[in-house]
């Protein structure tokens, strides 16, 4: 059967196929899949961007696992421990095969693309189809999670894009990786008070409750306090000192994580794009 996969899935299938060599097994099984989702490669913040972590370079299995309040590390060595109970050869296979488990996960996961209307299948119609099997749904069993709530978690993740593309997946959750949430640091507490900037600060409010014309633009030299501006705003979001209009989050945009990594013509405008379908 033939699959198109984008470019992530097609990278966690050939991880989950060297880690099946690496235990000398001679099939690819759902727990290969799992493992490799899990521990993918962190991807580095860009120079001179904004770290932000627990989100940059940070698998959509992580991901989903954290925000449905499970444990990752659970997770992992529940995996761990299903890897190394497979049975192995010595000496090590030469080829490698996909088990019949595996090749029913690809096809669910195949049936999901089609079901969504999808070009490619992307790495959470592998993750959905992944999480209905058997094994991995022991190992989730012991971190507390369900099928039900991953899957809330996972759709959440991918929102209401299509994946049209080999790179669709640079789109999902758009603002996490490429915007700070300054409202949220407000909350935390995480930001310097502003002081001298409250005439400014009101300006901008104004212009924003405008129902035209309402795109305030702030200029000046470096280090002048453009952005202990936006700060200064954050803080009286979060305080919710501001018009009921404005009630909301205000997220600063990373320009040096969106273009950072575009390998192609059209990437860097897929992924602006993609944040800008969130505020839809």
């Amino acid at each position: 059967m033939n699959y198109d996969f984008t470019e992530k899935t097609e990278a966690t299938l050939a991880a989950a196929i060297q880690l099946a060599k690496d235990y000398a097994n001679s099939q690819v099984q759902p727990v290969h899949l799992a493992s490799a989702m899990l521990n993918e490669e962190a991807v580095p913040a860009p120079p001179g961007a904004m770290p932000k972590p627990g989100i940059q370079g940070t698998s959509l299995f992580v991901q989903a696992i954290q925000k449905a309040g499970g444990d990752q590390t659970v997770v992992k060595r529940a995996i761990q421990r299903q890897l190394v109970r497979l049975p192995s050869q010595d000496p090590p296979p030469e080829d490698i095969s996909l088990s019949q488990a595996t090749r029913k996960v690809l096809q669910e996961a195949q049936s999901l693309q089609k079901t969504m209307h999808d070009s490619y299948i992307a790495q959470d119609h592998l993750l959905l189809a992944l999480i209905k099997e058997p094994t991995i749904a022991q190992a989730l069993k012991e971190a507390s999670l369900t099928e039900n709530v991953l899957k809330t978690v996972i759709q959440q993740i991918r929102g209401n894009r299509r994946v049209e593309s080999k790179s669709a997946e640079q789109g999902f959750d758009a603002l996490a990786k490429y915007a700070t949430d300054l409202t949220s640091l407000a909350e935390e507490g995480k930001l310097d008070p502003v002081i001298g900037r409250d005439n400014e600060i009101r300006r901008v409010i104004r212009i924003l409750c405008r129902r035209t014309k309402n795109n305030p633009v702030l200029i000046g030299e470096p280090g002048v306090g453009k952005t202990a501006i936006a700060e200064g705003l954050a803080q009286r979001m979060a305080r919710r000192d501001v018009p009921a209009s404005l009630m909301g989050r205000l997220f600063s945009l990373d320009m040096g994580a969106l273009m950072a990594g575009a390998k192609y013509k059209g990437e860097y405008e897929e992924r602006v794009k993609a944040v800008l379908n969130v505020q839809k």
